[in-house]
């Protein structure tokens, strides 16, 4: 499902850990995450943030197939 933005973000109750399996590298290009056992399209929670392969992250929401991730810390 590919919503291009239009899909309702679904905020996660507790966020989740994954690791990027695909650099995420802008806002408008979504990588590809490792998370409970799959992978899934990720993109930054917040715009401007990159992320690197192997790198952990927050995953703080969902919309539609996409994760939406921040940096861990």
């Amino acid at each position: 499902m590919n919503c291009n933005n239009v899909c309702p973000i679904m905020p996660f109750k507790v966020p989740a850990m994954g690791l990027i399996d695909r650099p995420v590298q802008s806002d408008d290009q979504r990588g590809r995450i490792r998370y409970d056992g799959t992978t899934w399209f990720a993109r930054p929670y917040r715009t401007g943030l990159t992320f690197a392969v192997g790198q952990s992250v927050s995953i703080m929401a969902r919309q539609g197939n996409t994760l939406l991730v921040l940096p861990n810390g």
